[in-house]
């Protein structure tokens, strides 16, 4: 079976977040709530309830990717705030690029000097 990474995929793949974020709400509050505030699964909850609320209210769907992972994430920012999303950013992403470097890989081209970290 061949997995297509299209709009539709990408607009599934959200709307499938979003429950799977809620059915976990608790459980990701328990972990926070182990290193940090315990406001994490609420605002994702939060968040991602917002992009499916988002999604449900446009009269054209998003034609792009892109589009739709900026509507995540511009609509998660407006709604928990940024402070989650640049710190998650920081840590898979922790130095940006020189301006003057020729970029080899997508990940340096959107502003990254190297891919994010696979270890857990």
């Amino acid at each position: 079976m061949t997995v297509v990474l299209d709009v539709d995929w990408a607009i599934a793949w959200v709307r499938l977040t979003a429950v799977e974020v809620a059915a976990r709400r608790d459980e990701l509050v328990e972990l926070d709530r182990q290193i940090g505030d315990g406001d994490h699964g609420e605002n994702l909850d939060r968040g991602f309830r917002a992009v499916v609320a988002r999604l449900d209210a446009l009269e054209e769907p998003p034609t792009t990717v892109g589009e739709v992972l900026r509507l995540v994430a511009t609509t998660v920012m407006s709604t928990v705030g940024g402070a989650a999303v640049r710190s998650t950013a920081r840590r898979t992403c922790p130095r940006p690029a020189s301006p003057r470097s020729r970029c080899s890989t997508r990940a340096e081209r959107s502003g990254c000097s190297r891919p994010p970290s696979t270890a857990s």
